[in-house]
């Protein structure tokens, strides 16, 4: 869905609104609802991130047409990193918090913050990669 949305209406466009969704979820997660809603919203959450996968290798391949190999081996080395610095990140904050709701809240600052950058870098790049 990542992939034909951003062939669609540009990969800076779907990854930035990929990105302020994850903000979005991940603040309502972070309020710690009921377990449905919040089932429903981890998963729309992780859904969205799935999402950014598709678009994140259209800039890659884009951004930097002679480098694609490296520069995808960074962003994959990111990915992994933020798989291990993530888990860990929240359970820190469990126990200096008491609770979830901050380390949730921090992540959705992240992806906000992300979708800001993307928002400001995206304009200096030359091309079409909307």
């Amino acid at each position: 869905m990542g992939g034909y949305l951003s062939d669609r209406l540009g990969g800076i466009r779907v990854l930035t609104w990929v990105y302020l969704g994850v903000a979005a979820t991940m603040a309502g997660v972070s309020a710690l609802p009921a377990l449905g809603v919040c089932t429903l919203l981890l998963v729309t959450g992780m859904t969205l991130l799935g999402m950014g996968t598709a678009p994140s290798s259209r800039l890659v391949a884009q951004r930097f047409p002679d480098e694609i190999g490296v520069i995808t081996g960074l962003v994959g080395a990111a990915g992994g990193l933020g798989g291990f610095v993530l888990p860990n990140a929240l359970g820190s904050l469990r126990q200096l918090t008491q609770s979830y709701g901050g380390g949730f809240l921090a992540f959705a600052l992240v992806g906000a913050s992300g979708a800001v950058a993307l928002f400001f870098v995206g304009k200096t790049w030359k091309g079409t990669f909307v």
